[in-house]
């Protein structure tokens, strides 16, 4: 991929607009510290990389475009060397044009977020309320994007029904705390292209409950493929519905069982899309949390300034 035509405005452009990160949602690694011999100078390990093709026979090169529109801010994406030597393998048949406008979209909104409320805006509105942890599905997630957060191990196979366990699940909050989810919302992922599976997604607002499970020791083993008999919630936009199949053993207290059971609950959280069947988007669920309402934030925006 040919960088060498974007100007050294638009590569800034570029960078801070991803935060200084690679775009790649599993990569997500830091591209700019200080120089481990200079302690004068810092270095930049990411590059400006053009969505379609910088000339012609280059990967994803679009003939439709004009010389400004091939080397502007519209037609680049930060990505680390890695990252941006890999999607243009095999002549960039690996990753669309449309793959990587998706990366783009989703770290920009990841890095606005993190500069606005200083974490993502669904996971700190949950997060405090967590009523859902899928642990292995976490440590799994930190794994493959390199995140420097250790997931705790203490309910590998699931969230004991009895004993003092607070300050577990606190270990296990505050290192959500420090994970990326570099994920667009549910509605505008799953719109932006026909098939969403491996989608990293957000969600947030008022959704249904259905099979909850029947108290706090219901650790029935259930089908989770076969929505008739698992435990799920599930949210409509249009003709979309969003299901998020759980597993009960990840429930975090009988306080939040008993809520999964009350016909309506409002959560947030983040998910990665399995399929799409018609119009369900079936996604499991890494976290889920009780959300407050955009006029509960408000009030405790205002309260919190009022007291700054």
């Amino acid at each position: 991929m040919a960088r060498g035509h974007f100007s050294p405005g638009v590569i800034k452009t570029l960078m801070l607009r991803a935060g200084a990160r690679c775009a790649r949602p599993d990569c997500g690694r830091a591209t700019v510290g200080p120089s481990q011999v200079r302690p004068d100078k810092g270095q930049v390990l990411g590059v400006a990389a053009h969505i379609c093709g910088a000339s012609q026979g280059g990967p994803r090169y679009d003939a439709s475009q004009t010389d400004d529109e091939r080397h502007s801010a519209e037609n680049g994406i930060w990505l680390c060397e890695y990252c941006a030597a890999l999607v243009d393998k095999v002549g960039g048949t690996d990753f669309s044009v449309d793959d990587l406008k998706l990366w783009k979209r989703a770290s920009e909104r990841a890095a606005l977020e993190g500069l606005l409320r200083h974490s993502d805006v669904v996971r700190d509105n949950c997060v405090r309320s967590l009523i859902y942890i899928n642990v292995p599905r976490l440590q799994h997630y930190v794994a493959l994007t390199d995140q420097p957060v250790r997931v705790p191990t203490d309910f590998d196979e699931g969230i004991p029904g009895d004993g003092y366990i607070a300050p577990e699940l606190l270990k296990i909050r505050r290192a959500i705390e420090r994970m990326r989810f570099p994920a667009l919302d549910w509605v505008e992922g799953t719109n932006s292209v026909e098939d969403p599976t491996g989608m990293l997604v957000s969600f947030e607002g008022l959704f249904r409950t259905k099979n909850g499970p029947q108290g706090r020791h219901d650790r029935r083993d259930r089908d989770l493929t076969n929505l008739k008999v698992a435990p799920h919630i599930y949210r409509k936009s249009d003709a979309t519905r969003l299901v998020l199949p759980y597993d009960p053993r990840f429930v975090t207290t009988s306080t939040a069982m008993v809520e999964l059971t009350r016909g309506q609950i409002r959560v947030g959280g983040f998910a990665q899309v399995k399929y799409r069947n018609g119009g369900d988007v079936i996604a499991s669920p890494f976290i889920i949390g009780l959300a407050s309402t955009p006029e509960v934030r408000a009030f405790w925006d205002a309260f919190n300034a009022r007291g700054a």
